[in-house]
């Protein structure tokens, strides 16, 4: 088992179902890391992925999926907002792009 945590700047409220980070796995097969809702805090949202018989990487390193001008949480039927007060507002999903530094690298 992965575990991935994504952590915001400021607080968040996750709602629904379907909230997932997209990985590059086994050349070009995508698997995607589930949000664990259970093990997440209002600022680290914790992604589990579960490694699978066969599963490789390209020079060992752990990939999530950037595409061009998109690097960003996958929600599904999910929406992710800022804690605040009355009227919440959307959570910027976006993430930074890959670098190998830091142990994930660009597909």
């Amino acid at each position: 088992v992965i575990d991935i945590v994504v952590t915001f700047d400021s607080p968040v409220v996750v709602s629904g179902h379907g909230l997932s980070l997209q990985l590059s796995i086994t050349g070009n097969n995508v698997r995607y890391a589930r949000f664990d809702p259970e093990q997440s805090s209002e600022t680290d949202l914790l992604f589990v992925y579960g490694v699978q018989v066969g599963d490789t990487t390209s020079g060992g390193q752990l990939s999530f999926v950037c595409e061009p001008l998109d690097c960003s949480l996958t929600t599904g039927s999910a929406t992710v907002l800022r804690m605040a007060t009355y009227p919440t507002t959307p959570a910027n999903l976006d993430l930074p792009p890959p670098s190998p530094d830091d142990g994930i690298s660009l597909d």
